[in-house]
């Protein structure tokens, strides 16, 4: 009994693992943030102040957000522009500048 419990457990722990990963990949949402999100909507599910269209119309809003981000670096690096080149100017320019001092 205890090892099945034990199992069942781990498997929860694993399953919320995946789901906590997922959401951060392909919605943008640290873990901490969507901790709190599910904190809040439980909640409001308890008190009876949730909406389920609001909460799915909020998730599509940020599902298309972060495709269109994933869209302009994907256009960005089809034009030839790599997405660190700035970055990486930024860090030779202050190289340049520690070693001239």
């Amino acid at each position: 009994m205890l090892k099945n419990l034990s199992k069942i457990c781990i498997w929860l722990i694993v399953r919320a693992f995946i789901f906590f990963v997922l959401v951060w990949i392909l919605l943008g949402i640290n873990p901490t943030d969507t901790y709190n999100r599910i904190y809040q909507r439980a909640i409001a599910l308890k008190t009876g102040t949730f909406s389920f269209s609001q909460s799915l119309s909020h998730t599509a809003r940020n599902m298309g957000k972060v495709a269109d981000y994933h869209l302009k670096e994907a256009a960005e690096r089809i034009d030839g522009k790599d997405p660190y080149q700035d970055y990486n100017s930024t860090l030779d320019r202050n190289i340049r500048q520690d070693f001239n001092q």
